[in-house]
């Protein structure tokens, strides 16, 4: 290990401390494009950390085993170290866009990592939604979508089906729930959907009241088919308002 990193991936391992902590919180704070510091990287190729992810609830990071064991001998080799200061939250510094090819391998991990409904990376390839396949959706302009990024961080997007009108997926990290990404998203898709030609929009949504995208949509204006798909999600529909003459 680079001599730069090592007290970096320490700090990393008592960052987390001795309770697991959400995933998109330890990647939002401890991943890094530079290739000199790469201490999330270090770390999980080392095997010091350890992601669990259980159906229903957000993925978690906590450190393993051997990470407890590393900590320990530093320790014990440094004496004790000095705290640092608690660091000042940094503001949000959002962005909305349209969707690229390149965008894909984020979102997919994205897509595991939601509040409810998470997907993870394999059981999408099991559904045949891959890289390659979404990738080529987004770039042939079927499948158009939005994203949202804080820097250089994807945490949220959205996606519509062009041909068919229907918003395939609509999916945002827990830490940035709360704070209208969600909404504005929705509403770049429901936009564009609309320019190309659909009176009528509509999406797949849990039918249980106690999720929070059956509430979500419903607040926005989108209501029941009565109908369902394969899948038991219930169908809602949505009518743009027509669009002002120029």
């Amino acid at each position: 290990m680079a001599e730069p990193v090592e007290p970096l991936v320490l700090d990393l391992l008592e960052w987390i401390g001795r309770e697991p902590r959400p995933y998109a919180e330890v990647i939002e704070a401890w991943r890094t494009s530079c290739p000199r510091l790469p201490v999330w990287e270090e770390a999980n190729a080392r095997g010091f950390v350890e992601r669990q992810h259980e159906a229903g609830s957000e993925a978690r990071v906590q450190v393993s085993a051997a990470g407890r064991a590393f900590l320990q001998s530093r320790r014990a080799a440094q004496g004790p170290r000095p705290r640092p200061p608690p660091s000042t939250p940094k503001a949000l510094a959002l962005s909305f866009r349209r969707a690229t090819p390149e965008d894909v391998p984020a979102c997919l991990v994205l897509r595991g990592l939601t509040r409810q409904n998470a997907i993870p990376v394999e059981r999408l390839a099991a559904m045949g939604i891959t890289e390659e396949s979404w990738a080529a959706d987004v770039r042939s302009d079927a499948l158009p979508g939005f994203v949202c990024c804080d820097d250089d961080t994807l945490v949220g997007y959205c996606f519509g089906d062009k041909a068919s009108g229907e918003v395939v997926v609509l999916a945002l990290l827990p830490a940035y729930e709360d704070r209208g990404i969600g909404r504005r998203l929705l509403d770049r898709v429901v936009e564009h959907l609309a320019e190309a030609g659909h009176a009528r929009l509509f999406l797949g949504c849990a039918a249980d009241p106690a999720t929070r995208s059956h509430g979500f949509y419903r607040h926005l204006g989108w209501t029941s088919t009565g109908t369902f798909d394969g899948a038991g999600d219930e169908i809602l529909e949505f009518s743009p308002p027509p669009r002002a003459k120029a």
